[in-house]
C-alpha cells in the first residue's frame, strides 16, 4: 500500500522510496544530480504548447518578474512575492485562467507541495522542479486523482538544509 497513516489518521502518500527518512528529507528525494537521459529531446516538442513546468521554468528566468515570482534561495521551490501582481500580470498572460486559485490547483495537479511552515512558507516545491535544471521536468505527469499526495506538515522538507548538501545551479548551463 503505498499510504501511511501519520498517527493523526490522515493517510499520506509515501515517497517514490517509501520510506520516511530522517530530517531534513522525510519523503523528499533530491534529483539534483540526475543527469539528462535524452538530451536531445526538448523540454518542450517543436509547434507543441509548453506545459506548466516548462511555463514555470520560463516565468521564473524573467528578470522583470522578481517582485511577483522568484524562486527561493537555494533554487528548490518558487514563490509569488506579489499574489495580486501575479493574478493580474503573469497568470492572464500565461494561463488558460484568471484566478490565482486556479493556478494553485493547476500546481498542484502537476504534483507541487505548498510549505506551511518557517521561511519557506507558501513556496511551492516539486522534487523534479529545480533551478538551472529544466530537463527534470521531463519526468514530472499529472498525477491521477489515486495518487494524489496528501501533505503532511510535520514531514516537510527543509530545502535550505538539504541544499547545503546539495546545490541547485543558480542558472540554466547553456554550454552543455
Amino acid at each position: 500500500d503505498s499510504n501511511i497513516n501519520n498517527g493523526g489518521g490522515i493517510a499520506v502518500a509515501e515517497s517514490e522510496t517509501g520510506v520516511l527518512r530522517p530530517a531534513p528529507y522525510f519523503y523528499y528525494v533530491d534529483h539534483s544530480q540526475e543527469e539528462d537521459e535524452e538530451p536531445l529531446t526538448p523540454v518542450t516538442p517543436s509547434a507543441r504548447v509548453p506545459n506548466f513546468p516548462a511555463k514555470m521554468h520560463a516565468l521564473l528566468m524573467r528578470e522583470d518578474l522578481k517582485g511577483v515570482i522568484c524562486w527561493m534561495p537555494h533554487g528548490r521551490a518558487f514563490k509569488i512575492v506579489n499574489p495580486r501582481d501575479f493574478e493580474l500580470r503573469v497568470i492572464p498572460t500565461y494561463f488558460e485562467h484568471s484566478k490565482i486559485s486556479s493556478f494553485v490547483r493547476q500546481a498542484q495537479g502537476w504534483g507541487f507541495r505548498k510549505l506551511t511552515k518557517g521561511r519557506e512558507r507558501h513556496a511551492f516545491y516539486n522534487e523534479y522542479f529545480l533551478r538551472g535544471l529544466p530537463h527534470l521536468c521531463k519526468k514530472m505527469t499529472r498525477p491521477s486523482l489515486t495518487k494524489k499526495v496528501i501533505c503532511d506538515p510535520d514531514h516537510e522538507p527543509d530545502l535550505f538544509r538539504i541544499s547545503m548538501e546539495h546545490p541547485v545551479p543558480e542558472s540554466i548551463s547553456l554550454d552543455d
